[in-house]
C-alpha cells in the first residue's frame, strides 16, 4: 500500500510540473496575445483626470494606471456590481473622444450593468455603434470605477472593487 502512494504522488508531481512548463512556454513564446488588467494597486490608482490629462486627487473614483489598447478591449463586469464602470476613449493626442473630463468630473461613456447577470462590453461593438467616436481614430482607453454607494476608495478596499471588473485587450 505504501508503494502505491509513492507512485500516486510521483504521478501528481509530474503532471503539475508538465502543466507548469506548458504555461511557462505559452507565456514565453507569446502565444497568449491578450493582456489582463489585475485587481491590485499595481494596475489601478485612486483619482481622476482633469481636462489636461493630469491626475486629480479624488477618492470617489479609481482608474487604470496604464493606457489600455483598444484592439480586443473587453470589459466583463460582475452581476450587481458595487461600482459604476466608465470607459474613456482617447486619440493619440490625448483628447477624449466619447465625453469630457472637467475639473476632475468624469463624464464619459458609462457601461450599463445588470442586477441579474454579468455584463460584457466590447470596444469593437461600441465603435460600430458610435461611428463618430471611431472617426476620431481612438488610440487607447482608460477605465474609471466609481462606487455605487457613498464610499471612498482606499488602498485597502481597492482590490474588492477592482475585482468586480475583468479587463482584457490584445497586446
Amino acid at each position: 500500500m505504501n508503494q502505491n502512494w509513492k507512485w500516486v504522488v510521483l504521478v501528481l508531481v509530474l503532471v503539475l510540473l508538465a502543466v507548469g512548463v506548458a504555461f511557462a512556454i505559452i507565456k514565453a513564446t507569446g502565444i497568449d496575445h491578450t493582456k489582463t488588467v489585475g485587481s491590485t494597486g499595481v494596475s489601478w490608482k485612486i483619482g481622476s483626470l482633469d481636462e489636461d490629462g493630469d491626475l486629480v486627487e479624488d477618492n470617489t473614483v479609481m482608474m487604470t494606471k496604464s493606457h489600455l489598447g483598444i484592439d480586443g478591449l473587453k470589459i466583463e463586469i460582475a452581476k450587481k456590481p458595487g461600482v459604476e464602470v466608465f470607459v474613456a476613449l482617447f486619440d493619440k493626442k490625448g483628447n477624449v473622444l466619447n465625453g469630457s473630463l472637467d475639473n476632475g468630473e468624469v463624464e464619459v461613456f458609462q457601461i450599463v450593468t445588470s442586477e441579474t447577470e454579468a455584463t460584457v462590453w466590447e470596444c469593437e461593438d461600441y465603435l460600430a455603434e458610435h461611428t463618430d467616436v471611431e472617426e476620431g481614430s481612438p488610440s487607447y482607453a482608460i477605465v474609471f470605477l466609481s462606487p455605487v454607494k457613498d464610499v471612498e476608495f482606499t488602498s485597502s478596499n481597492l482590490h474588492s472593487y477592482a475585482s468586480q471588473v475583468t479587463i482584457s485587450y490584445d497586446r
